[in-house]
């Protein structure tokens, strides 16, 4: 059998495990530079925040309710995944991460599957004071759409089990097509114009017919809601063709070498993520721009590419290479916005073709140091020069909670 454990508003309940007098009161999480609400408690649900919508068009109310607002504290959240990750991997005789919170475990010869989930829920609140959803199944989909309904339907209360066909059929009828893994909004609209309205529902419809007018991946996914399985954990890890970072700038700037130094950062953030997935990058795309609704400026747009003579994931070289073309993107008296960086064309580390004349330029070891390093003692622990000690530009983070759990002088005190 397998479980999903799954963290309940995440970012929201990492915020209340060190504030605990905020569990009665409203909480919500903001995304990057302070823009939407991308996660909130009970509390501020029921006083009519909405989710995703923007920070400024809900501004009102969330002062008229003096429900609390935090920026987005990914220094308190990775940590506390990583300690949850940690205690949910004990319990399985397999694990899978499949985000930063939630996390797939296989286990066998279980007799209480309800005492199991219990235990689980109970040791992570204990230790960590963080509330999750628990949903056991025969197969990755099954135990997804158990592990909704533990969340989000009245009477599982945390828990949910799909172990029998009373149960399979029970759940099935209370979950909509569109909560299906794998199904989305795109794809329920059209069964629902086919009269398919639930999840059971869709466990009716002929999988070899869903292949001929939808795909093989709908096809399995009816054939796991009627309890086979199809789908494994590496189904869901393919490799990223291309992987961008890019990101608002917390204030505007029109200093060239606070641009370079923040597209420099971009390309460290995509070798270390081409590194993460074994790849090695081919052709890099550099783009930045002004802020299309300032009326003060004509918008202005550019970007460039380079092909790399050889495959680079070394942050170094990167650097090097988006160093030398900034002048091709950059314009005096521009007010930028935003810029980024896009590895548009990857290869496969263990299949890729090098020069035989020549050595790898990529400096293995020193990449994996640094990858050793700023893994066990946070991002940007060590760093290249180039990417800037003083970075005005950084993302506006204005209701940023502390980093309890990572930084010495965020440590939580007691005074007796």
């Amino acid at each position: 059998m397998f479980a999903l454990i799954d963290g309940i508003s995440f970012y929201a309940s990492c915020e209340q495990v060190f504030r605990p007098d905020l569990r009665l009161s409203g909480c919500c999480v903001l995304s990057n530079n302070d823009g939407a609400v991308v996660a909130l408690n009970r509390r501020a649900k029921e006083l009519g925040v909405k989710k995703f919508e923007p920070y400024f068009k809900q501004k009102n109310i969330i002062e008229k309710n003096n429900i609390h607002v935090f920026s987005s504290n990914y220094e308190l959240y990775g940590d506390m995944s990583a300690r949850m990750m940690s205690i949910i991997e004990e319990y399985g005789d397999r694990h899978f991460v499949y985000s930063i919170d939630e996390s797939f475990i296989f286990k066998s010869n279980v007799t209480d599957w309800f005492s199991y989930a219990r235990n689980i829920r109970r040791r992570i609140w204990k230790e960590l004071r963080l509330p999750v959803g628990v949903g056991v199944g025969s197969n990755l989909t099954l135990c997804k759409l158990a592990n909704h309904c533990a969340k989000k339907v009245d009477g599982y209360r945390g828990i949910a089990i799909i172990d029998d066909e009373h149960s399979r059929k029970t759940m099935l009828e209370k979950c909509s097509v569109e909560d299906v893994w794998g199904i989305g909004r795109r794809l329920s609209e059209k069964f629902k114009a086919l009269g398919v309205n639930t999840a059971f529902e869709l466990s009716l419809y002929p999988p070899k017919l869903a292949r001929q007018h939808f795909n093989v991946n709908v096809e399995r996914t009816i054939r796991e809601l009627n309890g086979e399985q199809c789908l494994s954990w590496d189904d869901n890890v393919e490799k990223k063709k291309q992987i961008f970072s890019t990101r608002s700038f917390g204030q505007k700037i029109t200093c060239k070498e606070e641009l370079k130094q923040a597209l420099i950062n971009h390309g460290v953030n995509v070798a270390q993520k081409a590194r993460k997935q074994n790849s090695h990058i081919k052709q890099l795309l550099l783009f930045a721009s002004s802020c299309p609704f300032d009326q003060q400026q004509v918008h202005f747009k550019a970007s460039t590419t380079i092909s790399l003579p050889e495959p680079l994931n070394d942050p170094t070289l990167i650097s090097k290479e988006v160093s030398g073309a900034i002048d091709k993107i950059y314009k005096q008296n521009v007010v930028y916005k935003k810029c980024g960086v896009g590895a548009v064309e990857l290869v496969d580390s263990n299949n890729m073709q090098l020069d035989l004349l020549s050595p790898d330029p990529n400096n293995q070891i020193l990449t994996n140091t640094l990858d050793s390093i700023n893994s066990r003692f946070g991002k940007d622990t060590v760093k290249i020069g180039s990417q800037g000690v003083d970075k005005t530009w950084e993302m506006k983070r204005e209701f940023l909670s502390p980093a309890y759990t990572t930084r010495w002088k965020d440590i939580p005190k007691i005074k007796c």
